[in-house]
């Protein structure tokens, strides 16, 4: 049920608080100093809490005993912690998702529009084992059996 009120209320306490932190003073570089960006963020998972609470409750979704007040706690708390240990996990969460993600962005980097494997392996009737492999974006040059697969293709989905 925490997962459904503070799914509900997030959207809404976003909106109310990016509003109200326009007033915030920034500095030079019209960032907010970081301290009452960590306000902000206890503040939206605080509205998150309440105002998820509020919106089932008016829908008549059971809460399972949760009500506004527990959910606002639990808000707070919630951003209380997450606050300041998002700061901590971060790093860690970027460099796993670079590490994760790293093949496709250099792909999209450079260019590639689409990648293609093939690989071909047969006996000739001399008994010699023959095998190709092409790993390469568009197509594979000359090789006419990879050709022929494409120009089967429709239209809409040749490169």
């Amino acid at each position: 049920m925490a997962a459904a009120i503070g799914a509900t209320g997030s959207p809404v306490a976003v909106l109310i608080v990016g509003l109200c932190s326009q007033v915030l003073p920034t500095g030079e570089d019209g960032k907010v100093w970081w301290p009452f960006g960590m306000f902000i963020y206890t503040a939206v998972m605080t509205l998150s809490g309440t105002l998820g609470a509020a919106i089932l409750r008016h829908n008549h979704v059971d809460l399972r005993g949760i009500d506004v007040l527990h959910a606002t706690r639990a808000g707070a708390l919630g951003g209380a912690i997450l606050g300041p240990g998002s700061i901590v996990a971060a790093p860690f969460i970027l460099l796993a998702l670079g590490v994760v993600f790293s093949p496709l962005l250099i792909a999209m980097k450079l260019g590639f529009r689409w990648v293609y494997v093939r690989s071909s392996e047969s006996w000739d009737d001399r008994g010699r084992y023959r095998s190709s492999h092409c790993y390469t974006y568009g197509t594979c040059g000359d090789d006419s059996d990879i050709e022929d697969e494409l120009d089967q293709l429709p239209p809409h989905v040749r490169p």
